[in-house]
Formats: C-alpha cells, sequence, structure tokens
C-alpha cells in the first residue's frame, strides 16, 4: 500500500510541477506584453532597431500572432493589435529588414525617449509640450496630417475642408496648422516615415 500511495504522490508532485512550469512561462510572456515601451526617434521601439532588425527578431519578441497585410506591390505589415503596434518591410525583401514602425496611441503602453507618455487622449498641444513647433505634412491622399518631428512623426484628422491646395497655400505659416490642430486627438504615430 505505501508504494501505491508514493506512486499517486510521485505523479501528483510531476503533474503539479508540470502547471507551476507551464503557469512561468505564462506569466513571463504576459510580463513581455504588459512592459512599457520607449519609443527612440529615428531609431526603434523596444530594442528594435529600424534598418537593423528583421521580422524574425520582432517574432522573437512580440510571438507570430500578428495581423498580416499587404500594402499594394511594395510592403507588408505585422500588426500587432493588442499592443498598438505595426512592423513594416518591403516584401522585395528576402532578409525582411523593418524599414518603418507605427504606433497607435489608443492601445500603446509606452512614451518615447523624450518622455511623452503615449494614451489614448494624445494632442497635438501634449506633443508640442514636449518637441515645440511642429512641420506640417499631409499624406498624398490627403486623409492624414502629420506633425513632423526629426525621426517621428504624430498624425490628426485634417478638417473636412483640407485640400492638397490649402496646404501648399499654407504651408510656409506652420503656425496657422498648429494653432488649428492645438487641440486635435492624435490618431496614429510613425518612426520614421
Amino acid at each position: 500500500m505505501g508504494k501505491i500511495f508514493d506512486a499517486k504522490l510521485s505523479e501528483r508532485i510531476k503533474f503539479y510541477a508540470l502547471i507551476l512550469i507551464l503557469f512561468i512561462f505564462a506569466c513571463k510572456a504576459n510580463i513581455n506584453f504588459s512592459k512599457e515601451l520607449i519609443i527612440e526617434k529615428d531609431t526603434g521601439i523596444g530594442g528594435l532597431l529600424l534598418n537593423k532588425s528583421t521580422i524574425k527578431d520582432v517574432e522573437k519578441n512580440y510571438g507570430t500572432k500578428y495581423k498580416r497585410k499587404k500594402w499594394r506591390e511594395a510592403n507588408f505589415e505585422a500588426q500587432y493589435t493588442k499592443l498598438g503596434i505595426s512592423f513594416y518591410y518591403e516584401l522585395k525583401d528576402t532578409i525582411k529588414v523593418i524599414k518603418f514602425i507605427a504606433v497607435d496611441p489608443q492601445k500603446f503602453k509606452g512614451k518615447t525617449s523624450d518622455g511623452l507618455r503615449i494614451h489614448q487622449n494624445l494632442k497635438v498641444k501634449d506633443v508640442i509640450k514636449i518637441y515645440g513647433e511642429p512641420k506640417w505634412a499631409y499624406t498624398l491622399d490627403s486623409t492624414e496630417l502629420s506633425a513632423d518631428y526629426k525621426g517621428i512623426s504624430f498624425y490628426v484628422k485634417p478638417d473636412r475642408n483640407f485640400t492638397k491646395e490649402n496646404y501648399t497655400r499654407d504651408q510656409i505659416n506652420h503656425s496657422i496648422h498648429t494653432n488649428f490642430y492645438f487641440n486635435q486627438k492624435i490618431l496614429d504615430i510613425s518612426i520614421p516615415f
């Protein structure tokens, strides 16, 4: 009877040890996802470097469960929705080096190396406090307007009357856009683009 009891005890110990090991791995994975990340202007994010790190490096840090999206014929996006980060590389690149990183302020947990805390209510005025007066630029389809700094850009939704023509006419005076969009919410952040 003692041997049967010892065998059952041994099996229980193995079972609980296995559960403990799985729990430790699960906790370690969660720590990686909840850790505050730092955006380094013109460099990268969370230790991943633009023009040096590859999609394999990204997968080592964040796993392989991401949304895959092809942009036209040139670029591929690996979107980590829960983290609020997307990594881009060129489709023709067999090594898949990261060329561009986008951050969603609605989901991202972290800050810039200059101390700007990224959060869902981030506004142009918060960016200006840290970085000063931006240079303004628009996307080719005029759907986004960006406050640009060296190595980082902050995107807002343009006013409904915004056109390339009125941007071109007023672009010399960036303060017109700064004043108009001062309280506008940041929709997206890019390093660099």
